[in-house]
């Protein structure tokens, strides 16, 4: 209703400001009521003109406000239903600290597996499973034998080695030995790797009486 009110009022101005001109026009150097009321007339709508601008101006500010808003919306909508789903299939979020420390173990888990693993490449040399059979090896169960100036490592492989894959494993060992790597106890021992066997295997099995 008042928007109404306001737009008859504006053409009604415009009526009056054209008739008022008219009778201006017809006798132009005459100070008559007439031309002072045009000329408030012509005031009020060049105020009016410029109150029209700011507003215009406003509102395509906040319609583009609005379109921000209404992605921002959408967007935290997303991530809502993703972060539900996630709950929903009870899925923990990693905290940034521990995930950089964990990928900083895996890369250095990784250089040194390559490295380590380059004497072997040479001495087998076969591509196609130098990887597994040597992934294999370093994942070995094993037996420490402590010694007063060295530990012995016997790894014991998941599976049997033929002759000629022995005599490389062997060789490797003999080349890792070389560089007498110290056991990480502060003890100044060295390790000594050697490829050990199922028959050297013996168990022993030792019961304590329980206490009642």
């Amino acid at each position: 209703m008042s928007n109404q009110l306001n737009l008859s009022l504006f053409f009604q101005r415009i009526l009056r400001v054209a008739e008022l001109q008219g009778r201006v026009d017809l006798a132009p150097d005459v100070e008559s009521a007439a031309a002072q009321e045009l000329k408030k007339l012509q005031l009020a709508e060049a105020r009016h003109q410029l109150a029209s601008q700011g507003r215009r101006e406003q509102i395509q500010k906040l319609s583009q406000r609005l379109d921000d808003l209404t992605t921002e919306l959408a967007a935290v909508t997303q991530d809502e239903s993703r972060l539900e789903a996630m709950i929903a299939a009870q899925m923990v979020r990693m905290e940034p600290q521990s995930k950089r420390l964990l990928d900083t173990l895996r890369i250095i888990a990784r250089n040194l597996f390559y490295r380590a693993i380059q004497p072997f490449k040479a001495a087998y040399d076969n591509f196609r499973d130098d990887h597994d059979y040597f992934r294999k090896l370093s994942q070995s169960a094993g037996v420490l034998e402590f010694g007063a100036q060295e530990v012995i490592v016997h790894l014991m492989p998941t599976s049997s080695y033929p002759p000629a894959m022995r005599r490389i494993v062997q060789g490797v060992l003999e080349g890792l030995n070389r560089l007498e790597l110290r056991f990480p106890n502060g003890a100044e021992r060295t390790l000594r790797f050697r490829l050990g066997a199922r028959s050297e295997l013996r168990l022993h099995l030792e019961l304590t009486p329980q206490k009642t």
